[in-house]
């Protein structure tokens, strides 16, 4: 079963969407938190 799923291209192109959002929250999410971390880290000693 697991085999044919990825035989079939709209499948695996489906599957490789979901995993391509969910790197692009990740690292999105990633960003931001370096940004408010610099933009705390700047504006901290203000």
């Amino acid at each position: 079963m697991r085999y044919q799923t990825w035989n079939d291209p709209t499948e695996q192109h489906s599957e490789n969407f979901l995993t391509l959002g969910r790197i692009l929250r990740v690292s999105f999410g990633m960003v931001t938190g370096v940004i408010a971390g610099l933009v705390w880290a700047i504006a901290l000693p203000l």
